[in-house]
């Protein structure tokens, strides 16, 4: 493992608000940016989501999964930037959110007709 993937500590915050999809997070906004992973574990549920933006003292996270578990005072872990690296290996792959391949190809494409209106 280098030392650049080695992280000395972890950047926590605290839930303020819930939305549906969406929450909003307190003591990390002079620390996070636009694209850092979220965390929040709760209840043996891992829900991901990722920093949309930064205003004032807090910031607002898009939620990749339901959040019906999480409440206002919940911590949140913030991971850093999310690494997407698409190349010739995404061709005629299905490639989640996180740019991983999810193991499926793509289904083929429909027969071209040949038959023209005029």
């Amino acid at each position: 493992m280098s030392s650049s993937s080695l992280r000395l500590v972890k950047l926590w915050g605290t839930v303020t608000e819930v939305a549906p999809g969406m929450v909003k997070v307190a003591g990390v906004s002079e620390l996070a940016g636009v694209g850092n992973e979220i965390v929040i574990e709760k209840q043996g549920v891992t829900v991901l989501g990722e920093i949309l933006s930064v205003a004032g003292d807090t910031v607002t996270a898009l939620l990749y999964s339901p959040c019906d578990t999480i409440r206002i005072g919940d911590p949140v872990q913030i991971e850093q930037e999310a690494r997407v690296e698409p190349g010739d290996h995404w061709l005629g792959q299905i490639v989640n959110y996180r740019g991983e391949l999810t193991g499926t190809n793509l289904p083929p494409a429909p027969a071209h007709t040949s038959s023209r209106r005029l």
